[in-house]
């Protein structure tokens, strides 16, 4: 079912794409992309009330995320990989250096505005390396199983949670659920949608009560309605992911061998970990 979407919420969306392929002209690591997505959900309303430069406000996202993870960030390309988003006939590097020193300095008091927005609260929860440490528990239970998984497959597997982590950014997801359930959802909603059976708990229980019995079937449900929402949009059909569409509503295949306890697969990770 398609939803209507109002004209700040195309604004957000707009701008969240431009952060984040501003981060992949920048080459920068998808973990300081989708912080900087993160800080854009944070201040947006704010951001478009208080009538702040578009180009500045990416910018200073992008910047605020390599600082938290202490990733060198040249203040020059950001100003010019952001402006150039918006001013596509703007010739690079901007050929005026008076033009340069104006973004430079609105980047730096945009910064400190921001900074106040956020009331300096920079962490940002990450759900990559939760991802990848199930992701590899779940291999480590297959191979341990009665039906082997090729690892191409799981290799997949690990690309479609990537690309749903990724996309899920896009989404208020990560203000309603912490790291630990947005991932398991993903991957579930990931092994959906390509087809893949997870192994269950050797408790009996569905296969991500081993790494968190907390977890109810409902929160499963609402990461996976956010990112089936998220992609029946209209507004954004070039952030459509076709593979992604062909099964809908996705239906798991019944699981095929035991998931490994909790206290087995805490050492597979540390096993990972130390690999």
């Amino acid at each position: 079912m398609q939803t209507a979407t109002s004209s700040d919420e195309l604004e957000g969306e707009r701008m969240l794409m431009c952060v984040r392929d501003c981060g992949r002209k920048l080459q920068l690591p998808d973990t300081i992309i989708c912080a900087a997505m993160l800080f854009h959900h944070r201040l947006a309303s704010a951001a478009l009330s208080a009538g702040l430069d578009s180009s500045v406000v990416a910018a200073t996202c992008l910047t605020l995320a390599a600082k938290t993870q202490d990733y060198c960030l040249e203040s020059r390309d950001v100003v010019n990989v952001t402006f150039y988003y918006f001013h596509s006939q703007t010739p690079l590097p901007l050929p005026e250096e008076k033009l340069y020193v104006d973004l430079f300095d609105s980047l730096s008091d945009c910064e400190l505005l921001l900074l106040r927005m956020l009331d300096f609260e920079l962490s940002v929860p990450s759900p990559h390396k939760d991802m990848l440490h199930y992701v590899y528990a779940l291999h480590q239970a297959h191979l341990s199983g009665k039906h082997k998984v090729s690892l191409a497959r799981m290799a997949s597997l690990g690309q479609a949670c990537w690309t749903l982590i990724t996309d899920s950014f896009h989404t208020t997801l990560h203000q309603q659920h912490s790291p630990r359930v947005a991932a398991l959802g993903l991957v579930n909603l990931a092994a959906a949608l390509i087809g893949l059976a997870l192994p269950e708990a050797k408790s009996g229980g569905a296969w991500w009560t081993a790494f968190d019995p907390t977890v109810t079937l409902e929160q499963m449900e609402a990461v996976a309605a956010s990112m089936l929402d998220l992609y029946e949009r209209d507004e954004m059909p070039h952030m459509l992911q076709p593979w992604l569409l062909e099964q809908r509503p996705p239906v798991l295949p019944q699981p095929q061998t035991a998931l490994l306890s909790t206290a087995e697969t805490q050492a597979a990770v540390d096993a990972g970990k130390s690999a």
